[in-house]
């Protein structure tokens, strides 16, 4: 009988041993307790410490929960690891393989020509030095974050022009790259994957969207110059340069929360910037490039966004002067009364006669947009300087003079 018992032992405690090398650490190290306890000389010190263990009920369920545990977190275990196939490429992830499962379609669909083009660029784009550290051998640093957000930033600034769908690269961001070691493969790369992300040549393919999932997991969807952002093994890295994978991501899960959330966020953090209004931007890219695409998008996707600014219009400053200087009857027909969420550059800070608080926006000659304020707002005015870019949310009163007036305002963070 003892002799069955070493037996059962070592081969759990093996088996255990075998489950931490292969990833399920909590069930391994269960079963290979299950097979210390096991050992005849650990079972007797153990009656001898503890009467409870004299107990063969005891001991005979204890072994059972021990196993049956183990079993289960294994089990699990082996289903995450049955999910992932062995080029590295995750499919449980279901958001990125809805995208994936769209490039296919796009590629299926592409005239002949253009398929042997992209073939011709995949190719060419697995012999760079940069896709074969950041595909074949999973690398996973910083020194690429560069690099993919060039692509992400590629993504956003995607723009149609005479029927032709081409991308821009912000110049600080071009310059981050093309500088670093390697730059020229670096760039390489970079403009090969822009030109891939785009409908008409398919799509980015599914080794880059794992490149990025990867890389997002480890630092986040964005990151400011100077913070430090942690793995979930707890590593920490301190980000040199600012950097926004969230535009790829906009790509790959254009109604995800996390990722509008993010976008937002890193606009209003700095590290990027809505596009002018009057940009040619291509449907598909434009919630991730101006703000009142953006905004349209919340409205149709996540109408519980903190960032989705619920009022009847929104305009910049000088338009909205535009509109009262070009005909203030209907001027008023449209905003008078109405909630609006008016953006500009600040022109003057100060107080009324009845020393309630203002801001005014510059507008057409002779003509401003003039916000007021509850005195309970002079602290948060405080904080604002002329040439400040701001938008203020308030009921519109209509023109007094030369000024569109805006009251009970609040500044739109």
């Amino acid at each position: 009988m003892k002799n069955i018992k070493y037996i059962f032992a070592v081969v759990l405690i093996l088996a255990g041993l075998g489950g931490i090398f292969k990833g399920s650490v909590l069930g391994g190290l269960l079963l290979t307790v299950l097979g210390v306890l096991l050992l005849p000389p650990v079972s007797e010190q153990i009656k001898e410490k503890f009467s409870f263990w004299q107990k063969k009920g005891v001991r005979y369920a204890s072994y059972g929960v021990l196993l049956l545990i183990s079993a289960g977190v294994m089990n699990k275990n082996d289903f995450k690891s049955a999910t992932t196939p062995k080029d590295g490429i995750s499919t449980s992830y279901v958001a990125n393989q809805d995208y994936n499962n769209k490039v296919e379609k796009n590629v299926a669909n592409l005239s002949e020509n253009r398929k042997q083009q992209r073939d011709k660029w995949l190719a060419e784009l697995k012999t760079n030095s940069v896709y074969i550290d950041l595909v074949n051998k999973s690398s996973v640093s910083e020194t690429y974050l560069p690099v993919l957000n060039a692509i992400s930033d590629a993504i956003k600034n995607t723009y149609s022009e005479k029927g032709e769908a081409l991308f821009n690269i912000s110049e600080d961001i071009a310059n981050a790259v093309e500088k670093s070691e390697n730059g020229e493969q670096k760039m390489k790369f970079v403009i090969a994957l822009a030109s891939l992300s785009m409908q008409m040549n398919g799509g980015l393919p599914k080794e880059i969207v794992a490149v990025f999932e990867r890389y997002k997991s480890k630092f986040n969807l964005y990151g400011e110059a100077g913070s430090t952002v942690y793995d979930t093994a707890g590593k920490s890295v301190k980000i040199e340069k600012s950097y926004n994978l969230a535009y790829a991501f906009g790509l790959f899960e254009p109604n995800n929360k996390k990722v509008l959330d993010a976008i937002y966020e890193s606009v209003q953090k700095g590290i990027s910037q809505w596009n002018e209004s009057d940009s040619a931007i291509v449907n598909e890219n434009g919630f991730m490039a101006l703000k009142s695409e953006y905004t349209n998008h919340l409205k149709k996707v996540y109408s519980d966004s903190p960032y989705l600014i619920n009022v009847d219009f929104e305009i910049t400053a000088s338009d909205l002067a535009q509109e009262y200087k070009a005909n203030e009857v209907s001027a008023d027909e449209k905003f008078k009364n109405k909630k609006v969420a008016v953006s500009g550059t600040v022109e003057q800070i100060g107080k009324d006669i009845l020393d309630n608080p203002y801001i005014s926006f510059s507008g057409e000659f002779l003509q401003s947009v003039t916000c007021y304020f509850s005195k309970d707002d002079i602290k948060t005015i405080s904080q604002i300087s002329k040439g400040d870019k701001i938008t203020i949310i308030g009921e519109c009163t209509g023109l007094t003079l030369t000024n569109v007036v805006i009251q009970d305002c609040k500044i739109w963070e």
